[in-house]
């Protein structure tokens, strides 16, 4: 018995895209396309893709580092996005911003480096996040705020999505971009899921770090700032996700300051479509496939009934 034909099982296939007959000759006169989304996690190159005419792109910068004692943590990297008219077999150098050292020390007078800047060629940059830098500071200012210190008490939590890092008992959290700004450059990105990681937890006694501010997500992974090192009077975490900040160290009296986290590197994300499909004459043979096809599963219906 022959195999029978229904307009449910014959497919094109362009690309990622599954279309029925029935839709099939939408797409051959005009207008389908499909999307990726490339993740660059190292500084290197990005060439256009064939058939792509416009990209979307978000970067964060690297993740400011922790202080190396009971200071604010580091901010995470900004975040900055936009989209581009392009040109197929276009070449962008990239480069990814690296996270802020830790303090490499310990003391009142140790400090983490500031994240590195994420630029994607000549079209976009994001900058890296801050780090305290002298003595009675709060938290580093970044895309979200790292957490404030608390000298004498406890320390805050670092900011997420856009806000400010939390005030410690003592000195303010750190700046951040604020959550509209980060809900609109993350809503840029619609073929992945990218979130706002959690911003690291605070040192809960007496002369307690400051937390580093949370970066982003994709899927639901991403990497983490270094958490401080702390002895009853616990260092603070770093914040999650790419570009997050460093947590500072703690302080405990007769075991002394400790050192704080680095910040997390941060990553580009690049969204495209390929070019609308050219519209392409249909013969009059396709329409009579279409035509046939009808008929058949209308008789078959008809008969059914």
């Amino acid at each position: 018995m022959g195999a029978r034909l229904s307009m449910e099982n014959i497919l094109i296939i362009s690309n990622k895209l599954k279309i029925s007959l029935a839709a099939a000759a939408m797409a051959v006169s005009g207008g389908m396309a499909s999307a990726a989304t490339v993740v660059i996690e190292a500084t290197g190159q990005f060439i256009v893709p064939d058939a792509v005419d416009s990209i979307t792109v978000l970067l964060i910068g690297g993740g400011g580092g922790g202080a190396g004692t009971h200071w604010g943590g580091g901010g995470s990297g900004y975040l900055a996005g936009g989209t581009f008219s392009v040109t197929a077999g276009d070449v962008y150098n990239v480069m990814v911003g690296e996270g802020g050292g830790n303090s490499g020390c310990a003391g009142n007078s140790c400090f983490g480096g500031e994240g590195g800047t994420t630029i994607f060629g000549n079209l976009l940059m994001a900058a890296g996040g801050g780090s305290v830098s002298e003595y009675f500071q709060g938290g580093g200012a970044g895309g979200s705020g790292g957490g404030g210190a608390g000298n004498a008490g406890f320390g805050g939590i670092g900011g997420a999505g856009g806000t400010d890092g939390e005030d410690g008992r003592q000195y303010p959290g750190g700046q951040g971009q604020g959550i509209a700004t980060w809900n609109a450059l993350l809503g840029m990105i619609s073929e992945q899921s990218v979130t706002a990681g959690a911003g690291g937890l605070a040192g809960e006694s007496s002369h307690a770090g400051g937390g580093g501010g949370g970066g982003i997500l994709i899927d639901g992974l991403g990497l983490a700032g270094g958490d401080g090192f702390g002895a009853s009077f616990a260092g603070a975490t770093g914040g999650i996700g790419y570009g997050a900040g460093g947590g500072s160290g703690g302080y405990q009296s007769g075991m002394g300051y400790q050192m704080g986290g680095a910040g997390a590197d941060g990553v580009v994300i690049v969204q495209y479509a390929d070019a609308a499909i050219a519209p392409v004459p249909l013969p009059a043979s396709f329409g009579m496939l279409l035509a046939g096809c009808g008929s058949l599963l209308l008789r078959r219906r008809r008969k059914a009934a």
